[in-house]
């Protein structure tokens, strides 16, 4: 009986919980190493305090990037690894922030794929100053396009304020 407890619990969880896809991966990659962050200042899907923010005029997007379980399973190791590589890409256009002095935290929900070279997904992201009891937060939503050499350019598609 408890083996058969066991394996319905394994299959269920097998089911249920997917990670991130290649593509997934490469969007949020390039988004992070865009905003000159690391993958331990990135946590999957919106927190609840913030999701007000996730509203937009392109209500279409916007419902069906709700509608999108945020419950897939991410290797931080995988991404760290990705947005290294794009890090040093872009290494040459970087501004230097100093985050000795602040904490940065990026949220981004699930990621829409209207078709197999186009993606939509929301951003939110965090500065704390480490003598400040504040947390500023920015936002936005973003359009990725998939180019010719399978990675992705991330670009702002309605910039929230």
């Amino acid at each position: 009986m408890k083996v058969i407890f066991f394996l319905c619990v394994i299959s269920f969880n097998f089911l249920f919980s997917q990670e991130l896809t290649k593509d997934e991966y490469l969007i949020y990659g390039e988004h992070l190493a865009g905003q000159q962050l690391n993958s331990g200042e990135f946590s999957l899907g919106i927190p609840d305090e913030y999701k007000n923010y996730m509203n937009i005029e392109h209500k279409t997007l916007d419902e069906k990037i709700r509608k999108i379980s945020s419950v897939k399973s991410l290797d931080l190791s995988k991404l760290e690894s990705i947005v290294t590589q794009l890090t040093k890409e872009k290494l040459s256009t970087f501004i230097y922030k100093d985050k000795s002095i602040a904490i940065f935290k990026e949220y981004c929900s699930p990621i829409y794929f209207k078709n197999k070279r186009e993606a939509y997904f929301f951003s939110v992201g965090t500065v704390q100053f480490k003598d400040r009891d504040w947390v500023s937060a920015d936002k936005g939503f973003y359009r990725a396009f998939k180019k010719d050499n399978g990675y992705w350019d991330v670009e702002v598609y309605i910039p929230m304020y």
